[in-house]
């Protein structure tokens, strides 16, 4: 699958629409289909999900740009599965797979390529009990053969349609900021004004707003400043009270007074140099002899900036101290029996997405076993909706069959143990 971006990066309502798309493959046996104009970020949004996926199903995902004929389409997907190449043998393995409480995810990139007797083939396999789940990425084409597969199959409700519009201006804002974050930058070398043009530019685009923050970036008129100027702004203040030594020889205390008045003002106006350790060049002054005055520069200024330095470190000391945040609570499902079961009914990066999901299900299931428990996958906030503790898989695979229904989905059904561990990686 082609990348739009090394990682695919979501901004607003792009997040939402991922939330959507794994609730929908979650929760329901429809084919989610996503269509937009070129560079609207349809192949992101793909991989995002599949990326996703990936941590609890079996995924196979491909672009239709490589991989198009029926032939090829089902030797690829046959070898996923590690079976002989043939829909007889995809099916059979659906239902093993299926067995076993598991599913496989079926993803495919610029899929208005395939013709409409395998889209169709594709889409009977996904609303059939022991089916995949299936996402298809396309132009608007593909839409418009999906109605019709709708219509031949006599099927009410098969599509689920995402359409991708443009980002907004401060989506865009954020995209440029985490781009540039992931970039290595601290901040957006860009002005608010530049961004604005480069989002007209791109009309809403996300991946040509990208193309032009990348050529920005070539063309050097990106660059993140490297220059140290806070030692330059010290070199240069030295640099002057040398100069007034010389010019002052007169007056031995005027001398003094002067230098020892911009080292102050040096370590007032770039408080950075105390981090960095300024003093070594004040002693370069120091060890300066002054004509006429047979005694070095006073070394007031060197203590005062010895302070500075230990009372910078007590401050952000006891900024870090505060800034701790207190100890969570403890998740009730770490108490629970690790030899137990549960039930994950939905795995999502949003809180207020899986918050949403257990609301939806605790009139049908209760609250008293219903929980949200937050983990972490490549580094980013996971949450995950889980029903129990279960005592035995006996016990958990009656009760994931008897949701399968209500959920248009077969729950998954995982070890407790597996579920603390996940817990553990954010609340040890």
């Amino acid at each position: 699958m082609t990348n739009v971006t090394p990682i695919p990066i979501l901004v607003g309502e792009r997040i939402q629409q991922l939330d959507m798309l794994m609730h929908i493959q979650e929760f329901s046996s429809m084919v989610a289909v996503v269509t937009g104009d070129a560079g609207m970020g349809k192949t992101a949004l793909v991989e995002s999900a599949a990326s996703q996926l990936s941590i609890h199903h079996q995924v196979i995902s491909f672009s239709a740009a490589e991989i198009q004929s029926e032939v090829d389409v089902v030797e690829f997907i046959s070898q996923q599965l590690g079976i002989v190449d043939s829909w007889s043998a995809i099916e059979q393995s659906l239902i093993d797979i299926h067995a076993q409480s598991e599913s496989v995810n079926v993803l495919i990139d610029d899929a208005h390529l395939l013709a409409y007797e395998l889209l169709s083939m594709l889409c009977t396999r996904a609303i059939q009990e022991d089916g995949w789940h299936l996402v298809l990425a396309g132009d608007d084409t593909l839409f418009k053969k999906l109605t019709h597969i709708q219509q031949d199959l006599h099927h009410t409700n098969l599509i689920h349609h995402l359409d991708l519009a443009a980002i907004a201006e401060e989506e865009a804002v954020d995209l440029a900021a985490e781009y540039f974050k992931r970039d290595g930058h601290e901040s957006v070398p860009l002005s608010r004004q530049k961004l604005t043009q480069l989002w007209q530019v791109s009309n809403g685009a996300p991946g040509a707003l990208i193309d032009l923050i990348k050529s920005e970036q070539q063309q050097g008129k990106v660059a993140e400043a490297k220059f140290p100027f806070g030692h330059v702004a010290a070199i240069c203040l030295i640099a002057v009270a040398l100069t007034f030594s010389y010019l002052y020889q007169d007056d031995s205390s005027e001398q003094i007074d002067m230098i020892d008045s911009i080292i102050a003002s040096q370590a007032k106006v770039d408080n950075s140099l105390v981090v960095n350790k300024p003093i070594v060049a004040i002693e370069k002054i120091r060890q300066v002899k002054v004509p006429v005055i047979e005694q070095t520069v006073s070394i007031v200024p060197v203590i005062e900036l010895e302070k500075v330095v230990e009372n910078t470190k007590a401050i952000n000391s006891e900024a870090v101290n505060k800034s701790k945040a207190p100890q969570k609570k403890s998740h009730p499902l770490l108490s629970a029996p690790s030899d137990g079961f549960g039930l994950q009914l939905l795995g999502v990066r949003s809180k207020s997405s899986a918050m949403s999901v257990l609301n939806d299900f605790k009139g049908a299931l209760g609250d008293d076993k219903l929980s949200v428990y937050e983990t972490s996958y490549k580094g980013q906030p996971w949450f995950v909706v889980v029903y129990g503790p279960i005592s035995d898989k006996v016990a958990a695979n009656q009760k994931a069959n008897g949701l399968a229904k209500r959920l248009n989905n077969q729950p998954w059904v995982r070890p407790m143990a597996k579920i603390q561990e996940d817990i553990r990686k954010i609340q040890p």
